[in-house]
């Protein structure tokens, strides 16, 4: 899922730095919309890319807290056999 997202960034970035002149500081007539366009787009992608990272950070996160909970529980109850 990271590859793709950053695949589509990197698509965009290089889809979007083709819309200026040779001298690379002003956009080509007509490339207005395409330009904002691809600037939402790279914003909205690395959003979400961000805050699926967080997510899966808490998750691991929660993983280790819950299987520390867990293997502590069952160390109990195979003593208390």
């Amino acid at each position: 899922m990271f590859d793709k997202l950053n695949g589509m960034v990197k698509d965009l970035k290089e889809h979007d730095s083709m819309l200026f002149q040779p001298d690379g500081l002003t956009l080509k007539q007509g490339e207005e919309f395409a330009h904002d366009f691809n600037v939402e787009q790279i914003k909205t992608i690395e959003a979400r890319l961000l805050r699926v990272k967080h997510e899966v950070e808490t998750l691991e996160e929660n993983k280790t807290s819950f299987h520390t909970i867990y293997k502590g529980i069952n160390k109990e109850y195979i003593f208390k056999r």
